[in-house]
């Protein structure tokens, strides 16, 4: 990882196996679980889904939403904290579709509409730079996806990120 990191520019995209990359990223930061004892399961409809991205943007917005999700669950100091990660392609096949959910705390209503915007964080000062989300926006949105966030009070948070399986 360490490699394709230090060798790839910021904007080379290919295509890349979603699967692979949701399982590398996982793998980046497994210590992370391992450490809150946040259980991760991953639920893949299929191994050949590509998008035409940047491998490093990728895994970056998967790191970011991973650690959001872990933090969140520890923060709220929830007792079997899980997170699911799926992977399937949208009805029509014109888009993989990739949902970390998680069993946290929620974000409130009210927040929903900021999350994306850059510096707003909802963490202590010191904790956090609430650029992880705003970052994670624009990255999927530069390679002409969508990411939403469907999130309810007690219920938990579902990051939704949407990416072209063609080249436009």
């Amino acid at each position: 990882n360490m490699k394709k990191f230090v060798h790839k520019s910021d904007h080379e995209r290919e295509y890349c196996n979603l699967a692979d990359a949701i399982n590398e990223s996982v793998e980046t930061i497994i210590y992370l679980f391992k450490k809150s004892n946040v259980k991760v399961t991953k639920e893949i409809s299929s191994s050949d889904i590509k998008a035409f991205v940047n491998p490093i943007s990728l895994d970056q917005v998967l790191v970011n939403l991973l650690k959001n999700s872990n933090e969140a669950i520890i923060d709220a100091n929830i007792k079997g904290g899980e997170i699911i990660i799926s992977l399937g392609a949208s009805d029509d096949g014109k888009w993989a579709v990739i949902k970390i959910k998680d069993n946290g705390p929620g974000i409130p209503e009210d927040i929903q509409d900021k999350i994306f915007e850059s510096f707003y964080t909802t963490k202590e000062v010191g904790k956090g730079t609430g650029l992880g989300l705003s970052i994670s926006y624009a990255i999927v949105r530069n390679h002409g996806g969508t990411i939403t966030c469907d999130s309810t009070l007690g219920h938990g948070t579902v990051f939704r990120a949407e990416f072209p399986v063609e080249v436009e």
